[in-house]
């Protein structure tokens, strides 16, 4: 008897719909026999590139960057201060390690205009210090006119601009790099070979039934239906007979 359902599965002609995976599909690199030989099968083609210090990919970021666990278990860096002539020089204090002054006593002129501030601190005695912490007060056009406390102004350099720029250099000795990358800079300064086109036997027995035909009329050549069918260009014709009379030259020396 048996059960008629699993019977008609079993003659359904219908096939059994899988979905393939790729995730779980390893990769293979065949392109080069040193990242082959240095490849972790278990790690992702972006880690692998990342461990072994290859660049994945040449072009910017246009989505979301695995972050490692020493990524993520650092502090976000503080924001930098733009290099700013006077602002600088106006938050030096803070940057300097000097502690700011939170309650200090001034003096003030007729117009109300801060000319000194009376402190007791060790940080007052500094050359150009400011207790107040004031980044705008280089600025301030309406500020001392004395000159008892210089002011202090950081100059750019245009070398510094053009720094941050990457320009090409080409490949350098950096000794740093590891050993995967040291070896694949090796293999990349080796001089390449020239490797000239092989004819095989039936493309010379072809070319020479079109030369027995046409002689050195490369034109009727491309026009001949029956011998050219795959309707070769008249440059394309002409760069293999070439090939292909170095070749008969050769064999007729030896």
């Amino acid at each position: 008897m048996g059960r008629e359902l699993q019977k008609r599965k079993n003659r359904s002609s219908r096939p059994k719909v899988v979905v393939p995976n790729s995730r779980k599909k390893a990769l293979n690199p065949m392109g080069n026999n040193i990242i082959a030989k240095n490849w972790d099968k278990k790690q992702t083609l972006s880690q692998n590139y990342r461990r072994l210090g290859i660049a994945a990919r040449l072009q910017a970021p246009t989505g979301g960057v695995e972050v490692t666990v020493a990524e993520a278990t650092n502090a976000v860096p503080k924001p930098k201060i733009p290099s700013t002539p006077g602002l600088s020089s106006a938050l030096g204090g803070a940057a300097s390690g000097i502690p700011a002054i939170r309650e200090a006593r001034v003096e003030r002129d007729a117009d109300g205009r801060i000319i000194r501030v009376i402190s007791s601190g060790p940080s007052s005695d500094i050359q150009g210090f400011k207790p107040l912490n004031d980044p705008l007060a280089a600025y301030d056009s309406d500020s001392d006119k004395d000159n008892s406390t210089p002011t202090h102004t950081t100059t750019t350099n245009t070398s510094t601009a053009a720094s941050t720029w990457e320009d090409w250099a080409g490949i350098s000795d950096n000794e740093n790099d590891n050993d995967v990358v040291k070896a694949l800079v090796r293999q990349s300064r080796l001089p390449v070979a020239k490797q000239t086109r092989f004819q095989s036997e039936q493309e010379s027995e072809w070319l020479n039934r079109l030369v027995a035909k046409h002689g050195d009329d490369v034109r009727a050549m491309a026009w001949d239906r029956k011998l050219n069918p795959f309707q070769q260009t008249v440059g394309d014709l002409t760069k293999r007979l070439k090939r292909w009379r170095k070749v008969q030259a050769e064999k007729e020396r030896a």
